[in-house]
């Protein structure tokens, strides 16, 4: 009986000793959620829609909250800040930065890192302004959208530079005691940023003014022509979507928009005693009246 009871416990001991040596069925990995970085260097109010539109590019196979995380820094105009911005995005260890508002924010976060994947979408050549190695095969971190324009009129024409409020203002001055004719406004995240400025200054001095994007159009503005800014950072979306499957910006060739658009404010036209040729007014995609 002793005997029988010496083994038993022998038996239990030994059998409790192999069940801690039996492997462990392995616990599930918490999914890892990538995050998309933006980096703004106008303020977030004039891009809503923009960023809307990446989001709309990134619908395919993602949902915020579920699979996919956003974070946004904005400048507020003040491009000092994009290189302390684009580097707290790459601390927070984000799957890509998006720039938005032209080339500074770009130029910032290329600087910022040589890894992390970066989709912008501007209106330089990003060759030129030594983004990317070749617009087929971009090398490096860096993809996204381009425009280059050249243009040839017969006319004179005079390049003024502003980099503030005031130097605008000084400029329309000038322009209007010079008798200028017409202002074509360049794609700057400046000028993009102060569109209720402009519509007042052309007002004031009833001159015609031409815009890259539409959003100065829609404040007041003449007219604008120009590729479609919500469908190239739609695009900045698809490729950021890409990317996150696994694609590399370096794969991935510039892509060069497909969309432009004419947008006519025809009471902008008739506060300055402007009438709009009726060919043109047919070219328009949209007519604001």
């Amino acid at each position: 009986m002793q005997i029988d009871q010496l083994y038993r416990r022998e038996f239990v001991a030994l059998l409790g000793g192999a069940a801690v040596a039996w492997p462990v069925a392995p616990r599930a990995q918490p999914q890892i959620i990538p995050v998309v970085g933006f980096l703004g260097a106008p303020s977030a109010a004039p891009y809503a829609r923009y960023v809307a539109a990446i989001h709309q590019g990134l619908e395919v196979g993602y949902v915020e909250g579920q699979n996919v995380k956003f974070q946004y820094r904005w400048a507020e105009g003040r491009y000092e800040r994009l290189p302390e911005l684009a580097a707290e995005l790459v601390r927070e260890q984000v799957s890509v930065i998006i720039p938005i508002g032209g080339a500074p924010g770009t130029v910032a976060a290329k600087a910022a890192t040589t890894t992390i994947p970066i989709v912008f979408a501007i209106g330089g050549d990003p060759f030129e302004l030594g983004l990317v190695g070749s617009l087929n095969r971009p090398g490096g971190n860096l993809t996204g959208v381009a425009k280059k324009a050249a243009h040839a009129v017969d006319q004179q024409l005079v390049v003024l530079n502003a980099s503030t409020e005031g130097e605008l203002q000084q400029v329309f001055a000038s322009i209007a005691k010079e008798g200028v004719a017409a202002v074509l406004v360049g794609a700057d995240t400046f000028f993009t940023s102060k569109p209720a400025l402009f519509v007042l200054l052309t007002a004031r001095h009833a001159i015609p003014a031409i815009y890259p994007w539409r959003s100065h159009v829609d404040a007041g503005g003449l007219m604008s022509y120009g590729a479609s800014l919500v469908d190239s950072y739609r695009q900045t979306g698809v490729y950021a979507g890409q990317i996150l499957k696994g694609a590399k910006p370096a794969d991935l060739p510039i892509l060069e928009p497909t969309k432009f658009e004419l947008v006519i404010n025809l009471q902008s036209a008739k506060a300055i005693g402007l009438t709009m040729p009726p060919s043109l007014l047919a070219r328009a995609d949209e007519v604001i009246e």
